[in-house]
């Protein structure tokens, strides 16, 4: 087993302490219990010779020490007793019970729990004095008053309003008839001595928890060898020496009694067979987590999730250039060198515009180049202005319709150039659409079906 844990009990785990080493720290919620010297020193001293009037006594003492009363329970019969006998034991005999004065031959290893037994039967012997002295005082004196007078349903009123300071502490019990008594909570530690358990605090009904969290040891041992289970070995696991311990893992962290811990901001639940189980799974980028935290939900296209909850879509902020950006620096001074150099060009343009190289270059539609382009540079500057209506629907149209009418005469340009070569080759016979004007009805054409494409995406985007 890879894992760490520790196991928690009830009162039946505190009874032993001889789990061994997989078990080490184990917790146990046991009732509350005390030690009476008074009851020990007074079964030590009980043997079948000063108790006759018992009938277990002598049946008990054949189960303590494996012998018999029987006359042929010596040591060389090796003969078994007990198989005729009114109990349920047999029992080896191989020494006759004269040999055996008292309990302690036996080393018998009191335990706690007859405290509540002792405070059990305190409790009906509170209740029936009190019942007869209140019901029937005769009865006192009188057994077969004792036996008339006793009713079981009075009777239990008075055992539920029994209350007396018994070996374990104060005795009695709610409205419910419960007793109000208490737990002790305890730990089973393992040391070079042996394996005890600690108290580290208990709980009742008047003062609720008290545990001192200091007295609580997370040191655990994890045994080494493992079945084919994965489970630990603990066979022979009572007999732990410290060379198990050396080969052992430590660890001293508090475990974490969870299946699944919570899911993080942004991420679903997805359930498991178990209800305290579950996988968390990731929302992608811009969906949030649904109300009951099962599924991931989309945002709208200009909206995004709220990162401090992930359970609402929040609108964006708008995020611009402005002019404390050191790129929209670089690209002014860019647009400001273009423009100069556009005005330039075309001052020199009209100076010559007269000249047999410009002629035969189609001066219109150079000159459409020309101014087209200066505006190209003047439209950066609307892509650096705040988003608004107006600022994105003059950079939107105004970049795209000025690079449209500097590609448009280029191409028909290309197209003048190349008709004219063509017919060259096959006549003298000058080509037809060739003039000035032609070449402008064809650039503008070719304007015109770019902004009614442009204008017609427009409207399909809804802007």
């Amino acid at each position: 087993m890879k894992n760490r844990f520790i196991w928690v009990g009830g009162d039946t785990l505190a009874l032993y302490d001889f789990f061994g080493l997989p078990v080490d720290g184990a917790l146990a919620v046991s009732f509350t219990t005390a030690q009476s010297s008074e009851f020990e020193n007074h079964f030590n001293s009980l043997t079948p010779g000063n108790t006759p009037e018992s009938p277990w006594m002598k049946k008990q003492w054949e189960l303590l020490f494996a012998c018999s009363w029987h006359q042929d329970g010596d040591e060389s019969s090796g003969k078994t007793f007990g198989k005729n006998h009114d109990y349920a034991f047999d029992v080896t005999a191989k020494r006759s019970c004269y040999h055996y004065i008292n309990v302690t031959y036996t080393k018998t290893r009191f335990t706690e729990w007859y405290s509540r037994a002792i405070d059990g039967v305190h409790t009906y012997a509170h209740a029936l004095h009190e019942y007869y002295q209140q019901e029937c005082p005769v009865a006192f004196t009188d057994k077969d008053v004792m036996h008339k007078c006793l009713d079981g349903h009075l009777f239990l009123q008075y055992l539920r309003n029994t209350s007396f300071n018994g070996v374990t502490g104060p005795i009695s019990f709610d409205d419910k008839g419960d007793v109000i008594g208490g737990y002790s909570i305890l730990q089973l530690r393992h040391n070079n001595a042996g394996e005890t358990w600690n108290y580290l605090g208990g709980w009742d009904m008047v003062k609720g928890l008290d545990v001192n969290e200091n007295n609580i040891d997370w040191t655990v041992y994890h045994d080494q060898t493992m079945d084919n289970s994965g489970m630990p070995d603990i066979k022979d696991s009572h007999e732990i020496d410290n060379s198990i311990l050396e080969h052992a893992q430590i660890s001293s962290a508090i475990p974490e009694s969870v299946c699944s811990k919570p899911c993080k901001k942004g991420e679903a639940y997805i359930q498991q067979d178990l209800p305290c189980c579950w996988t968390c799974r990731r929302c992608r980028a811009n969906e949030i987590v649904s109300a009951n935290s099962t599924d991931c939900l989309e945002c709208p296209p200009t909206l995004w999730p709220d990162e401090n909850t992930y359970k609402e879509c929040i609108k964006i902020d708008p995020k611009y250039l402005t002019w404390s950006d050191g790129l929209v620096l670089v690209l002014a001074i860019l647009a400001v060198a273009g423009i100069c150099v556009s005005i330039a060009v075309t001052v020199a343009f009209i100076y010559h515009r007269d000249t047999k190289l410009i002629k035969a270059s189609s001066r219109e539609l150079s000159a459409m180049i020309l101014i087209r382009i200066f505006f190209a540079f003047i439209s950066v500057y609307l892509f650096l202005l705040k988003p608004e209506d107006k600022a994105c629907y003059s950079s939107h149209y105004g970049f795209t319709i000025s690079i449209a009418t500097i590609y448009a005469p280029l191409l028909a340009k290309t197209n003048r150039i190349y008709r004219i070569f063509a017919a060259g080759k096959k006549s003298k016979k000058r080509p037809n659409f060739i003039s000035p004007r032609s070449q402008m009805l064809a650039t503008l054409i070719l304007i015109s079906l770019q902004v009614s494409d442009l204008h017609t995406y427009s409207i399909a985007q809804g802007k």
